[in-house]
């Protein structure tokens, strides 16, 4: 298949890419690279091709977009936090931008979508675990409100100019090449100042973490597996973790038992947190996937490859 992907120099599209490059597909990489890098991406691939863009510049959008059998659209605001200064910034990331989408693919004749959607357009849940089903959606950061309006204008595009479309509800996601979050934040803190660390919220947040690995297997499971206009599905773990559980993790692998923990005294690390959630994926598990990894053993493993990432020596 030609497959575009639109912030494909991102987290998780270095990652897809790689893995859609190895089953032989060829891909179209649409990234600004404000995030992203293509430090991460096999630019020798003669199947890869990396255009410089903006999903907000149409016009160039939709001449990239030529041609292509499946568009994933990964581009996005990547930091809920960033939204509470630049109030515009998921309008125009996140809504505006998938319109883009959207529209590009009408004209081009596009008629297959993925969409990373979040967990956190459900905002505070009073039903747990949440399924897909849950409503109504209350988002409570402009993140979440943008994932939310997202998946409304592709329900829309699929009924009124035939685009099938899979959206996932994504636990956090976290893995090799994590660009932001609470462990990229730990752990750089940490670089700077191994005797202390300060932490956002009182470290009570519990919530469920996915591999990247189990994101990407995930994705190509229903998009092969689920059939209908709109496919929509949860996609985590059956288990959280806290993140005074995430700090225990980080400490021993930096070998930095002594270091002094500040919590804040919030439980919220900013506003828009969702402090405590779980996803219901019987869905997902019905139609015949699981993930690999837990909460946990994800939490390690990325742990590990962001420090091996950032060449920290470990103090023996």
């Amino acid at each position: 298949m030609k497959i575009f992907i639109s912030g494909g120099a991102g987290f998780i599209g270095t990652n897809l890419t790689s893995t859609l490059l190895s089953q032989k597909n060829k891909v179209i990489v649409y990234d600004n690279l404000t995030t992203g890098s293509t430090k991460s991406l096999p630019l020798d691939n003669k199947e890869l091709k990396f255009i410089k863009g903006d999903v907000l510049d149409y016009k160039n959008l939709s001449s990239s977009m030529k041609g292509v059998d499946i568009v994933y659209h990964l581009s996005a605001n990547s930091d809920v936090r960033k939204g509470t200064n630049d109030t515009y910034l998921d309008f125009r990331q996140g809504i505006v931008a998938t319109h883009n989408i959207l529209e590009a693919m009408r004209e081009n004749g596009v008629r297959e979508l993925i969409f990373p959607s979040s967990m956190t357009v459900y905002g505070n849940a009073v039903k747990s675990p949440t399924d897909e089903t849950y409503g109504p959606n209350l988002p409570i950061s402009l993140y979440a409100a943008s994932k939310l309006s997202a998946e409304g204008l592709i329900s829309a595009y699929s009924s009124m100019f035939g685009i099938k479309a899979w959206i996932f509800r994504f636990a956090n996601v976290i893995g090799p090449n994590l660009t932001h979050g609470v462990i990229y934040d730990l752990i750089h803190k940490l670089v700077k100042d191994k005797n202390k660390l300060s932490v956002l919220g009182d470290g009570t947040q519990t919530k469920p973490y996915v591999y990247t690995e189990d994101i990407i297997s995930a994705i190509l499971f229903v998009q092969k597996s689920a059939n209908e206009n709109i496919n929509i599905y949860n996609v985590g773990v059956n288990d959280e973790i806290s993140v005074r559980e995430i700090v225990s993790i980080i400490l021993k692998k930096m070998k930095l038992k002594n270091a002094k923990v500040d919590y804040a005294k919030t439980k919220a690390g900013w506003v828009g947190d969702v402090t405590k959630f779980k996803l219901e994926l019987s869905k997902l598990n019905k139609l015949g996937y699981s993930p690999k990894y837990s909460s946990s053993e994800s939490v390690e493993k990325t742990v590990e490859s962001l420090l091996l990432e950032i060449g920290y020596k470990v103090d023996e």
